[in-house]
């Protein structure tokens, strides 16, 4: 099978490549086969196609991998060895919940339901926020089967379980099946896989709408946002919430993304539905709950100014943004990166006695900065240290795309992103008033640089990110007033 493939265009940067891939799915979804196979969702489910096409090009979008050499995108999940292997599954699946359709009876109620709980260290993050309303109030929706505090409501509810499967007879799967791979082919589109991902999202999610009754969802994971979720609560009477971990970035988890409401860092950075062809109702600043939980709780936190500086300049840096990384999808990235990296060796030409530190993301296996720095006077600091604090004990603080240069606005100025000419489309393009949090040009950081001291009298910039330390309030002041 010839399955579909998007070229990749070096002429144009990686946001333009992703338009014209999604501009590509719409003209896809406009075909007769398409809208044929769309009309099954429906017939099952009486979804609304809107919501039917949004997710389908959302997991199809998140799905596909760039072969650079090729210059072409194509979906991992298009080729024979996975259209065999999902034809497969297909049956197993349907099989599986004919077996375990047994009912859960309980119906839980409450106010607001946190959910996709994977960690006890989730539950940590959330306690302050949990102290903030009655018991029965709050619900936790574990991902797994995950022993917490018993003082905590909480539940877990498996897929493939108690699902309503009755609603497809076995002649309709074999029928399906049948026209899963007729469209198949003539879409080019491996559809045993989406098939089976819309059909087992319907299910589990009319099945957690019917045993859930709150008014909020509450989710940490905006890139896990699902309009097929939104869809089934939204018709209980519920509004799914998410909260923003990680500064808005041009890349496949970050598009497509569905939302009632979005408690976002500040009024410079929220999701932009139109630069991530999103469909998020209402954008909230609070802050960061990230911040708050590992800052001010911690009790580290003073005034920016009255902090001893143990350092001139503090860089954060992050997960595989190296040069031919993970984050490497386009042309011109790797030149980008290395130019900011170069300023700061040529900091040290022009200041031999600047101390700077290099700081890791905690679980980081890079070691592509600590070599491109060896004969440096660049220290890399132990990664497991808490870099708020190493934040306010430094006098400038630099990063190439880390969400934390937005936190740290909130208490001082003296936070900016290394951005060449305004070239670092893929995790800066969907912030408000750029010129404000990013250095453009070697000669704009010399001049910070030799200005070091001005953290003393700056004033911090808080419609990046508002300050941090009454976030579980902002957030529960809000979802009980509205």
């Amino acid at each position: 099978m010839y399955f579909k493939k998007f070229p990749y265009d070096d002429n144009i940067n990686l946001f333009e490549n992703y338009k014209k891939i999604l501009s590509e799915i719409s003209v896809t979804q406009q075909s007769e086969s398409y809208k044929s196979w769309q009309k099954i969702i429906f017939n099952i489910f009486n979804i609304d196609k809107n919501e039917i096409d949004f997710y389908v090009k959302k997991i199809y979008f998140d799905n596909l991998l760039l072969k650079k050499s090729k210059k072409i995108y194509i979906s991992k999940n298009c080729n024979l060895i996975k259209f065999v292997k999902y034809f497969i599954k297909y049956f197993i699946y349907f099989i599986y919940i004919k077996i375990k359709n047994k009912t859960f009876k309980n119906i839980f109620k409450g106010k607001i339901l946190i959910d996709e709980i994977e960690k006890n260290e989730d539950v940590k993050l959330i306690q302050n926020f949990i102290k903030l309303f009655n018991k029965k109030d709050i619900i936790i929706n574990k991902r797994r089967n995950l022993k917490i505090n018993k003082k905590i409501n909480s539940i877990f509810i498996p897929r493939f379980i108690g699902y309503y499967s009755k609603k497809i007879s076995f002649s309709q799967i074999m029928k399906f099946f049948i026209l899963n791979f007729i469209f198949s082919f003539k879409l080019r589109i491996n559809l045993f896989y989406l098939f089976l991902k819309i059909i087992d999202d319907c299910f589990y999610y009319e099945l957690l709408a019917k045993k859930i009754k709150v008014k909020y969802i509450l989710n940490f994971r905006i890139q896990n946002s699902n309009n097929i979720k939104n869809y089934f609560f939204k018709k209980e009477g519920t509004k799914i919430c998410y909260l923003q971990k990680n500064i808005s970035q041009v890349s496949q988890t970050t598009f497509n993304l569905k939302a009632d409401i979005f408690f976002c860092y500040g009024n410079y950075s929220y999701i932009d539905n139109k630069k991530t062809f999103s469909d998020i109702n209402k954008n909230v600043p609070v802050g960061s709950f990230y911040m708050n939980n590992n800052f001010y709780i911690k009790n580290i936190f003073q005034k920016f100014s009255k902090v001893k500086k143990n350092y001139d300049i503090l860089y954060i840096g992050s997960n595989s943004f190296y040069p031919n990384g993970p984050w490497d999808k386009y042309d011109g990235y790797s030149s980008i990166y290395l130019e900011h990296l170069n300023w700061l060796k040529n900091l040290l030409k022009t200041f031999p006695n600047l101390k700077i530190i290099f700081k890791h993301n905690s679980n980081n296996i890079n070691n592509f900065e600590k070599n491109y720095f060896k004969d440096t006077k660049v220290e890399f600091v132990d990664q497991a240290l808490n870099t708020y604090d190493l934040a306010t004990k430094s006098k400038l603080i630099l990063s190439w795309g880390s969400s934390m240069i937005l936190e740290l606005k909130s208490i001082t100025n003296n936070a900016y992103y290394l951005n060449p000419l305004m070239k670092n489309i893929q995790f800066l393009n969907d912030l408000r008033k750029k010129e404000l949090i990013c250095i453009t040009s070697y000669k704009d950081l010399l001049k910070k640089t030799y200005n070091l001291e001005s953290y003393l009298i700056d004033e911090p910039n808080t419609n990046f990110c508002l300050r941090s330390d009454n976030v579980n309030e902002n957030i529960a002041n809000f979802l009980k007033l509205n």
